[in-house]
């Protein structure tokens, strides 16, 4: 089963950026094209009455109402004069009323989740469907990048009612793979985005929240200054992984250990007996900080020794190194495999490891006689008390 990697929009302030809203442009749209009356003042009134019976409440009660119940109502008070669908006006409502941009950066950012295998998904508070918004969408030239696109209007209630999270988390996580932080929620309200969407659980990110003064005092939600600030959050606090060998190994290493695989490996050595790890996209996308707790939380009084191998770690370096340097802080005795010589290892990596395996798997040098070694050409180092490395030369 492909492990689920996704992140959520909000879609008005955050994907798309408001030029001019006028309620009225719509209104008088439909009256123009679809309308059987010549009295635009009784259009505007029926309109006032839906809005006063529907809208004026939905900040207190989170109610949302659908903007095809204003049309039928249209549409039983004066008839239309063609035919035509619901679904037809309710779109040119809304292309009407609204001007709109794609948010600056938009389009590098969405480029990016696509080329990593990432799930896109919209979560968005509008009294319009899930269709018009897909269409409105479409025109803009990005509706491709969504897998789904979920409404308040359609579900019957505007964020930050948790009802409407907990519906959008059901439904993005159709194979139940994912925790609730596993999924990057992004948005520009502090209270319906940022602070429902942590209270829910999700793993949130508050756009241009500069302007939120208060809400540096608290951690859980990371901050963009705006979206290319937002797509280096997501390459740079981020890890692929294959996931945990399930049972402790003594011939990963020295002692006995915990084994974590990292997702992704440009080497493909011939016989290589993980080439399910080969494509990085096809593992687990994870914040380095629950990675370091989850590594925590499976060792235990008896061992604290880990194996990083993968996959080929060393292609996620940037990520790897921080991810190093964080779980150095808790004294685990870390080893690390890399098909990369010593002298092609980064400083930062040695200086935050206990042992390593080098070199590529060559398979007519395969050994096996002992379990640190995939073929002879390999070498495993262990640093000394001086902090120089020693070559271990057992085979």
């Amino acid at each position: 089963m492909k492990m689920q990697n996704v992140v959520i929009f909000d879609l008005f302030g955050t994907i798309l950026i408001e030029e001019s809203h006028n309620w009225n442009n719509g209104l008088k749209h439909i009256f123009d094209m679809y309308l059987d009356t010549d009295d635009f003042n009784e259009v505007l009134s029926v309109a006032k009455m839906f809005k006063d019976r529907n809208m004026n409440n939905r900040s207190i009660t989170y109610e949302e109402p659908k903007m095809i119940d204003q049309i039928k109502l249209f549409q039983r008070q004066f008839g239309f004069i063609k035919e035509t669908s619901i679904d037809d006006v309710e779109f040119e409502f809304l292309e009407h009323s609204r001007v709109v941009s794609l948010n600056k950066g938009v389009k590098e950012v969405l480029d990016y989740l696509k080329k990593e295998s990432v799930e896109i998904y919209i979560m968005t508070n509008t009294i319009y469907s899930s269709k018009a918004i897909r269409r409105y969408l479409d025109k803009l030239e990005v509706a491709e990048y969504v897998t789904n696109i979920f409404t308040s209007s359609d579900f019957g209630y505007r964020k930050p009612h948790m009802g409407f999270y907990d519906y959008v988390f059901s439904k993005v996580n159709y194979n139940n793979s994912l925790e609730r932080k596993d999924i990057i929620f992004i948005g520009d309200n502090l209270t319906k985005d940022a602070i429902a969407g942590r209270d829910f659980g999700f793993r949130t990110v508050l756009l241009n929240g500069l302007k939120d003064s208060l809400i540096h005092i608290d951690k859980r939600i990371i901050i963009t200054k705006n979206m290319l600030d937002f797509k280096q959050f997501l390459v740079d606090e981020f890890i692929y992984i294959s996931g945990f060998l399930n049972n402790y190994s003594i011939s990963d290493g020295p002692g006995n250990r915990l084994v974590l695989f990292f997702q992704g490996c440009k080497r493909h050595c011939k016989g290589c007996q993980n080439e399910k790890s080969w494509n990085r996209t096809e593992g687990k996308r994870i914040h380095i900080e629950d990675l370091v707790i989850d590594v925590l939380h499976k060792l235990n009084k008896y061992t604290r020794n880990i194996t990083v191998s993968g996959g080929e770690p060393l292609d996620q370096k940037s990520q790897l190194i921080s991810f190093l340097k964080k779980l150095k802080n808790f004294e685990i005795n870390i080893c690390l495999y890399t098909g990369y010589e010593f002298d092609e290892v980064d400083l930062l990596i040695l200086e935050n490891i206990d042992y390593i395996k080098t070199g590529e798997y060559i398979e007519n040098e395969k050994n096996t006689t002992n379990g640190y070694y995939g073929s002879s050409n390999q070498n495993m180092w262990m640093k000394g008390e001086d902090g120089k490395w020693i070559k271990m030369i057992e085979r």
